[in-house]
């Protein structure tokens, strides 16, 4: 190895453990703003007895899927490099979304009986949790790990008070309680790291 080569190895180890937390930031903000917008346009809907309230799930996971390919790929062409935490959460968040497609079409074709859509939203608050929690970890940055952590309680208490949360319009406050614990207080936190 001569000089130049041992110093473009030292520097590919160096920007493979470097990550950039502002970045990162913007997918939590994004999808946390996304999702309460849903949920309050859902409600709205759902109160109104529009019987096609959940279009806005359909509408707003097109327009987050399409902001956070444009600016992912962005991001990694000016840097020129992808770190393995940029690989690592790749992969966690596209678990996450094949996952969440199997919910939604277990709700949409009934194998959670009568309590539908709200089982499903459980999950998801769950998925949110995994998420974050496996993120922070991933970025050794705390509030991610605890916002996981608050979205897992959040499950708990829809699981335990069954009565209460078995009304649709009952989960919809908790699940924007849940992505605003788990990713918009940490998002803002991991913005200003």
């Amino acid at each position: 190895m001569n000089e130049q080569e041992s110093l473009a190895a030292i520097t590919n180890m160096i920007n493979d453990s470097k990550t950039n937390f502002k970045e990162q930031s913007f997918y939590y903000l994004l999808w946390g703003w996304l999702v309460v917008g849903a949920v309050i346009a859902e409600s709205i809907l759902y109160n109104l007895g529009i019987v096609y309230h959940p279009i806005v799930w359909f509408i707003m996971g097109t327009v987050g899927g399409i902001t956070s390919g444009i600016y992912g790929k962005k991001n990694e062409k000016k840097a020129g490099y992808s770190t393995y935490t940029d690989r690592a959460m790749k992969y966690v968040w596209l678990g996450f979304v094949l996952y969440m497609f199997v919910i939604i079409v277990m709700s949409a074709t009934g194998k959670f009986g009568s309590q539908g859509w709200s089982s499903s939203f459980q999950l998801i608050m769950g998925l949110y949790g995994l998420g974050t929690f496996i993120s922070g970890g991933l970025l050794k940055f705390k509030p991610l790990v605890y916002g996981g952590i608050a979205s897992f309680v959040l499950v708990g208490i829809t699981i335990l008070l069954p009565t209460v949360f078995s009304d649709f319009s009952a989960i919809l406050p908790m699940l924007a309680v849940s992505i605003i614990v788990s990713y918009l207080v940490p998002g803002y936190l991991l913005k200003r790291s």
